[in-house]
């Protein structure tokens, strides 16, 4: 809608319109029989605004500001409203088709307005269809309003349709059709017939933006104007239209006269729309576009059965285009694909470009010179899934065709490529029969691949065909005089006739393989790839041409001429087969080459390079180099023995050395990355360094001798032999981390520095002598089925690691086993001088275990043997969470032991421990014999843990503390303690102190305090101390009780006997309700008794 017309809108009285009771002081029931009367005389009003009724059915009124009513017909039983006029206009007031169905309605362009009398039964039409049957056309310059319920309005003039300013109010659907309509016998529209007639846009334009869809149906149609509309549809041509569906059916050609053009939008023309589809049926009459067509929220689709041409077309979807033949004179974009296919030919004369996919098909020539492009996004940025599809018969580009993923260009005849570029990022296909890419054209694929199938292929005089994938070219001629044929993978060239490349390029960082009938690489042509084969018939390389490879060259052909300064070179330029060789030579350069004999070889030269190449033998080789030899990747092998002395040997990178006995002296010797030196005899290695890492194997099927100065087996690097092994370091480095060194037979070591075997293995089937300056065994392997010997000077980590034999023998300075093993079939020795830490480790033997050192940190670790176990340190024992444990019996000598939080000495035999410090045995600690249990500390702390012997319990210390402790024996215990604290002291009854004989109990000692404790013996008690504290606790002997005690206080407390009670002392205090009592006898000798409320008896 225009300016103008929105201020006309706003000055009309319904523009404000406000809710009340009253108009112009007169109630609404009065205003309405005023307006009834009024429209009676209407009809005679109206006869001068341009529209005339034909027939009955149909009336015309007035609004009260002027503005035309067209009271439609009844409609019928389908919904349909058929008016017919002779003459039907509409003005820039505009047009109300009153299809009100109730008394009174409002309208935007007039206002309050009477319902249609032709509606008494309420019933509104669904579609009006607006029929002009006299000769007149109809000039529709202002708006129509559907008064009442909304209905779908259809103007129909054979006689044409002009729209200069149009709009239209409360449709969902309009159509200006110059076709006549077609009802069925039920009244309902079923289509519409096109003999002639046109359908204009023209000065102010139309408006339908808020129309869901608008249709021109006509014979022609001629946009010289803006036309705005969500989805529009134009059907030009004589045809049948359905009404619905709007599919075209052409009618018969009946030699009438064909319009110039189906379609014409002009230069002062544009469609603006959400989604566009323009069809033109008749044959040989084509479409101009000279304006923009613009769809923002939907497809734009062209069909023509003539010449198309195309200015400026811009969908945010879809654009697909049919006609006869197309030209593109303007910039083309789709949101999402677009199409243009043809018969005949397609001219791209401006850039076409879409988000997705670009198809261009053209039977007849497709012709471009301009940019075309997929990958497109509507902000102008570039995606990765765009592709292009050219296919025309012949197809001439001298512009761009860049596809984001893929390009496929196909010409049944000739594709001309001159000046041109043709660019597909993942892969760009080309076939033709003739495919003409010269005067620099460019063929390309930026990371994917080039293919190109055509018969005869021109690319001289500066074309490129270029791939940074692979490139593939099958054709029967190749001319790339000056031309570049390059790629960055693997290239195939098949061509059944000639090649000629005179100072051209074919080029292959990968890969080359070039097969033809001819090859002409002569003045100064260039053939090189990264391994090449050339399969041809005569091949002329003269006069500077040039065939190499840095991998493997293959030439196989008729004739070779080579000369004038001709080249073919590679990394394998050296191929001897022969019965016998002898060189003698200061450098042999066999890279990727081949040198074998049959019989002997024997080679002397200075220096010997011999990547991926192969020197073999089927008698002895000798071969003697006073500098480096390099085997990376390469073999040297023989099937007799091999005798190898150079400065230096480089066998890495897959390198094989090997022979039926082989022998090796050089300098520095480097097999790393799977280099392999092996023999089915024996083999001797003497060398400097060794790199025998990241998967190098030095292996022999018999004995394995090696002299070096350190050995590198990092990353999985193996020295092993069907038999012995013999490995001499020369106080050297031993990095065997990820590496086994290991015999079935004997394994002897010498004079090894550092050895770091970190998840490393060092095996043998037999004993042996491990000695070092220092060993790291962190998740590693030290292993044998017989007698293992380890000699370390300084620190041995075992941490995670294992370290195990049949008897093992071990020594330190210093040993770190935490979380690792340390174990024996047999005895097991350890001396260690400083610190053994076994934090969460196992030391054990299955037969009797000695450790020695300053020190032992056992924490939730295990010190085990099946027979004895000797302690012997220094200075103090952690066993927190740990275990002691053996099964004959267990000696433990140390400064103090920690044996918290349920640390366990266990033995079924005897069990000694000596200390000179404290034994920490709270919280659960447990020290348990099955045999005699002799315990002899400074002090001794119990609260919470256990003391048991089965036997025979001697306890000596200068303090006891058991506060919740037990002390228990199955036969007689002594204590010889001097302060012995058996209290509950505000603990649980469950905590209290314990202290129990199964037999006889004998305590000496200064002090007693059994507060709340408990002290029981089965057999006979006997007590000696200066002061006795029991309140609250209990002493009793189910046999007889001795005490001599200075002094007893013992308030609540029991004393007790089954037997005789014999208590000797200077005072006792039984008060409150305290206990002295014999089952037999009761014998006190005591000076001071207070046994007020206690009970003596």
């Amino acid at each position: 809608m225009d300016a103008k017309h929105l201020a006309f809108l706003a000055r009309q009285p319904s523009a404000r319109v406000q809710s009340r009771e009253h108009f112009w002081g007169l109630p609404k029931r009065g205003i309405a029989l005023i307006l009834a009367n009024a429209m009676f005389w209407q009809p005679m009003w109206a006869q001068a605004d341009g529209i005339v009724v034909s027939g009955s059915g149909t009336g015309l009124a007035q609004a009260g500001n002027g503005v035309p009513i067209v009271n439609i017909a009844t409609p019928n039983a389908t919904g349909l409203s058929h008016n017919q006029f002779q003459q039907y206009n509409v003005d820039a007031q505009g047009l109300i088709l009153n299809n009100i169905a109730q008394q009174t309605g409002a309208t935007q362009l007039g206002g309050i307005i009477v319902g249609n009398p032709n509606m008494n039964n309420g019933v509104a039409a669904q579609v009006i269809l607006n029929e002009v049957v006299g000769a007149n056309a109809s000039q529709l310059k202002g708006y129509t309003e559907v008064a009442g319920q909304a209905a779908r309005v259809i103007v129909a003039n054979p006689y044409g349709i002009t729209c200069n300013g149009c709009g239209f109010l409360n449709t969902p659907q309009v159509t200006l059709t110059t076709g006549k309509p077609v009802l069925d016998s039920n009244g309902g529209l079923v289509r519409f017939t096109v003999q002639n007639g046109s359908v204009a846009i023209e000065g102010l334009g139309l408006n339908a933006d808020n129309v869901d869809q608008f249709d021109i149906i006509t014979r022609s149609a001629k946009i010289n104007a803006e036309l705005h509309a969500k989805k529009l549809n134009i059907i030009a041509g004589r045809n049948d239209v359905d009404a619905q569906t709007l599919s075209a059916t052409a009618l018969a050609d009946d030699g009438s006269a064909k319009p110039e053009l189906a379609i014409d939008s002009s230069a002062l023309g544009g469609m603006y729309v959400g989604a566009v589809k323009l069809v033109g049926t008749e044959a040989g009459v084509g479409v101009r576009l000279a304006s923009n067509v613009a769809a923002s929220a939907g497809d734009i689709q062209i069909d023509a059965n003539g010449q198309l041409t195309l200015s400026q077309a811009v969908a945010s979807g879809a654009v697909a285009v049919k006609a006869n033949a197309v030209e593109v004179k303007g910039p083309l974009y789709a949101g999402t694909s677009l199409s243009v296919t043809t018969p005949g030919d397609l001219s791209i004369q401006q850039n076409v470009a879409a988000r997705d996919v670009v198809t261009l098909s053209s039977t007849g020539q497709l012709t471009n010179t301009a940019i075309i492009e997929a990958g497109i996004n509507p902000d102008n940025s570039r995606n990765t899934t765009g592709d292009v599809v050219l296919s025309a018969g012949n197809l001439t580009n001298t512009g761009s065709v860049v596809a984001s993923r893929a390009l496929q260009a196909t010409a049944t005849q000739t594709l001309n490529n001159q000046g041109g570029t043709l660019s597909g990022q993942a892969s760009t296909r080309i076939t033709a029969t003739t495919l003409d890419n010269r005067q620099s054209g460019r063929i390309l694929s930026q990371g994917g691949s080039v293919e190109v199938t055509a018969s005869g292929v021109s690319n001289g005089q500066k074309g490129l065909i270029s791939s940074a994938g692979t490139l593939t070219i099958n054709a029967a001629s190749l001319d790339n005089q000056q031309g570049v044929v390059r790629s960055t993978g693997a290239s195939t060239l098949t061509v059944t006739d000639a090649v000629v490349n005179q100072g051209g390029e074919v080029l292959s960082e990968a890969g080359l393989t070039l097969t033809s009938g001819r090859l002409d690489n002569s003045r100064s042509g260039r053939i090189a790839g990264k391994g090449v084969t050339v399969t041809t018939g005569a091949f002329d390389n003269h006069l500077d041409g040039r065939l190499t490879s840095t991998e493997a060259l293959r030439l196989t052909a008729a004739q070779v001429n080579n000369s004038e300064a001709g080249r073919i070179a590679s990394a394998m330029a050296l191929t001897a087969v022969v019965t016998g060789l002898d060189l003698s030579t200061a450098l042999l350069n066999n890279d990727q080459g081949v040198v074998r004999s049959e019989g002997s070889l024997t080679l002397n030269a200075g220096t010997v390079t011999n990547t991926a190449g192969s020197l073999t033998s089927a008698g002895a080789s000798t071969l003697t180099v006073t500098g480096a030899v390099v085997n990376q990747g390469g073999e040297v092998l023989s099937d007799a023995a091999l005798t190898l002395t150079s400065g230096r040997l480089d066998n890495s990178r897959s390198g094989r050395i090997a022979a039926k006995g082989v022998t090796v002296t050089t300098g520095a010797f480097d097999n790393h990355l799977d280099g392999r030196l092996t023999s089915t005899e024996a083999l001797r290695l003497t060398a400097a360094q060794v790199n025998n890492s990241e998967a190098g194997r030095i292996a022999s099927a018999m004995a394995l001798t090696a002299v070096v100065t350190g050995l590198d087996q990092h990353a999985d690097g193996r020295l092993y032999s069907n038999g012995d092994v013999s490995l001499d370091l020369g106080n050297g480095h031993l990095n065997n981390q990820d590496g086994l060194i290991t015999a079935p037979g004997q394994l002897l070591l010498k004079n090894f520095g550092t050895v770091d075997n970190q998840r490393g293995e060092i095996s043998s089937a037999q004993g042996f002598t491990l000695a070092a300056t220092s060993l790291d065994n962190t998740d590693g392997s030290v292993l044998s089925d017989q007698a293992l010997i380890v000699r370390i000077d300084q620190l041995l980590t075992n941490l995670r690691g294992l370290v195990s034999g049949t008897g093992v023998d071990l020594s330190a300075d210093t040993l770190t086993n935490d979380s690792g093993e340390v174990s024996s079939e047999a005895g097991l020795t350890l001396d260690v001088t400083g610190e053994v830490s076994n934090r969460k480790g196992l030391l054990s033997s299955a037969g009797a275990t000695t450790l020695e050192a300053r020190s032992l940190n056992n924490a939730e670790g295990q010190a085990m043997a099946d027979e004895v176990l000797t302690v012997i340190l220094a200075q103090a024992l952690d066993n927190q969470a740990g275990t002691l444990g053996a099964g004959l019996g267990l000696n433990l000598q140390a400064a103090s032991l920690d044996n918290r939080l349920a640390g366990a000495v266990l033995t079924d035999g005897q069990l000694d421990i000596t200390l000179t410090g404290t034994l920490d045995n709270r919280s659960g600690g447990q020290v348990q014999a099955k045999g005699i249990l002799n315990l002899t500390s400074q002090a001794l702390n119990n609260q919470g843990g256990r003391v048991v012997g089965q036997d025979l319990l001697t306890v000596h210390s200068d303090s006891a503390l058991n506060r919740g402790g037990v002390i228990r024996a199955d036969k007689l215990m002594k204590l010889f303690i001097g302060d012995l604290d058996n209290s509950q002291t505000g603990l649980t009854a469950a905590q209290k102190g314990v202290i129990t004989s199964q037999a006889g109990l004998e305590f000496i000692g200064q002090r007693l305090d059994n507060q709340n404790g408990l002290l029981n013996a089965v057999g006979v008690m006997t007590l000696q101390a200066d002061t006795l504290l029991n309140g609250s606790g209990r002493i009793a002997s189910q046999s007889d009780l001795i005490a001599t005690v200075d002094t007893v206080s013992q308030q609540g407390g029991e004393l007790v006997a089954q037997g005789t009670l014999t208590l000797t002392g200077q005072s006792l205090d039984n008060r409150a309700g305290g206990l002295v009592g014999a089952t037999k006898a009761l014998k006190l000798t005591v000076d001071d008794i207070d046994n007020r409320a206690g009970e003596v008896s």
